[in-house]
Parts: structure tokens; sequence; C-alpha cells
């Protein structure tokens, strides 16, 4: 069965909110730096309510549904471009997660080309996206989809394992 690609509802948001965890923890998995702080769970709801459920100038949160069971999620938003740099409209990727049992099967393409699709419809030319640089799967996920290089973002802080 094909996932179907909606814009989310509330109805929706606990069970995106788990993905996004699930997402989280995963990221924790490639840099220790990415774990959930205390009480993040509580906030991640909270901020789901106040900016998923946002349709205009197209919706901001994505999930891909299978006869009423979430299998995948993605959210983003219009970026505003810089006031000093001659930028076009833009809008971000922020997060984006498929059930590990959807994968390879195209429902995170689907997610992303409707979340494009609807972007460019309400007039951003650019998208962008971040990931870990160490979530080698992500990096080469996005790269296929056609996204490159833009602006990369150096820290010296707590050192990684190796």
């Amino acid at each position: 069965m094909e996932p179907t690609i909606r814009a989310v509802e509330r109805r929706d948001l606990k069970r995106a909110v788990e993905m996004w965890a699930a997402l989280m923890e995963n990221g924790e998995t490639h840099d220790p730096r990415w774990k959930l702080a205390d009480g993040a769970r509580d906030s991640m709801r909270r901020w789901a309510e106040e900016l998923w459920l946002v349709y205009e100038p197209f919706p901001h949160a994505w999930v891909a549904d299978v006869d009423g069971g979430l299998v995948g999620w993605l959210d983003g938003h219009p970026s505003n471009p810089s006031p000093v740099l001659d930028l076009p409209l833009g809008a971000t990727i922020g997060n984006l997660w498929v059930e590990p049992a959807w994968r390879r099967r195209g429902v995170g393409r689907r997610l992303v080309e409707t979340f494009i699709a609807h972007a460019t419809a309400a007039g951003c030319t650019d998208i962008e996206v971040g990931t870990l640089t160490r979530d080698t799967g992500a990096v080469a996920f996005w790269r296929d989809l056609g996204f490159g290089d833009w602006l990369l973002v150096l820290r010296r802080g707590i050192p990684l394992p190796e």
C-alpha cells in the first residue's frame, strides 16, 4: 500500500512528535551533542501545536499516512531572506523522519517533493535543509535530492568520540 502524503492535522501531532523524538535520538547516535534536554518532549509538543498547524503560505508540516497510521513526517517553513543579502524568498526544511520499515520506498522523497512543490507555488525559489555531517546516510539522501553545500557551520566545543 502506498502512503498518502497530506498536510498534518491536529490529530497527527502526538504521533508526529514521537517521530521527531525518534529523529533526535537517531541524531544522538551520530553525534552525542544531539541529546535531548530534560523536558524536551513537552517543549516539542508545544512547538508542534504552535508551528506545524500553520497552513499559510503553505502547510508547515506534512505526514505520510497509511490507513490512519503515520509512517513519515516532515516539517518546514518559509524563511526570510537576509536583509543585507540579495537572496530570493526561500523555505527551510526543519526535520524529516520515515519509519525504518518504510525507508527506501520513496516516502521521504515524496514528503520532500510535496513540501517543495507547495513552497514553490507560494513563491519560494530556494529550499534549504540542515543535517548532521556525521549522518552520512542523511547527507547522501539530501544530495540525491539535489541539495548541495551552501553554508558550512564550524563548531568548537565538546570533543567528538572517534
